[in-house]
């Protein structure tokens, strides 16, 4: 398994996450990735890339515990 799951503060989660991922050591394992696509109209290039920037900048900022990444704009 190539994720650890983080619990900063919470040490009885950490342990558990920690012993939870240890189980799969040594196994095949499957993983499940998710993609999200976000939508925006506009009439103007520059607008919509503004608008999708600060979209993008909340997601972020909102799932920044999951390591997430931007594909593209």
């Amino acid at each position: 398994m190539d994720a650890r799951y983080k619990f900063p503060g919470n040490p009885f989660l950490q342990r558990l996450g920690d012993f939870y991922c240890d189980t799969f050591n040594g196994e095949r394992s499957f993983r499940t990735d998710y993609f999200l696509t976000i939508g925006i109209p506009y009439d103007d290039i520059d607008a919509g890339e503004k608008k999708a920037k600060d979209i993008i900048r909340q997601i972020e900022t909102g799932f920044k515990d999951y390591n997430i990444y931007t594909l593209g704009i």
